[in-house]
C-alpha cells in the first residue's frame, strides 16, 4: 500500500519524540535516523519528493 492511503485507512501511528527550538537541529536528528533506518534496512524514501 502507498503511504498516503496507510494514512487515510488511519494506519499509520506518529509519535512526537522531541521538539527543537532551532530547525538545524532538528534537521541533524534527523539525518541520523535516516541513515540509521537505512543501515537496518528499514527506510525507503520517494526519491521524486
Amino acid at each position: 500500500m502507498k503511504h498516503q492511503q496507510l494514512m487515510k485507512d488511519g494506519k499509520l501511528k506518529y509519535k512526537f519524540v522531541k521538539e527543537f527550538e532551532v530547525e538545524g537541529d532538528a534537521r541533524q536528528l534527523e539525518a541520523k535516523l535516516i541513515k540509521q533506518y537505512k543501515k537496518l534496512g528499514q527506510a525507503k524514501f520517494n526519491k521524486h519528493c
